[in-house]
């Protein structure tokens, strides 16, 4: 689910901007929410997942949320423009 807010504006430092104006948006990330959650949680056996406590939710979102400053650490770098042949 964080990697698709580094998904929404690729040459945008910043993708946080102006996502509070796209719905659209912001209801694919609540449902995701949702359906994490309903698939760790009460799918257990469907999805063959163990629950989690709240140290562990608390954990795997850390780990996700590493992928913001990975995400801005890999626009900064210069990527040469491609040339048609």
């Amino acid at each position: 689910m964080f990697n698709e807010f580094n998904s929404t504006k690729l040459e945008k430092k910043n993708v946080f901007e102006g996502l509070h104006k796209n719905r659209l948006f912001i209801g694919i990330i609540g449902v995701t929410i949702i359906l994490q959650i309903v698939m760790v949680e009460v799918l257990k056996d469907f999805a063959d997942t163990y629950k989690l406590n709240w140290g562990q939710w608390g954990i795997c979102i850390a780990i996700a949320a590493l992928s913001w400053p990975i995400g801005s650490i890999v626009k900064l770098i210069l990527v040469p423009e491609m040339v048609e042949i």
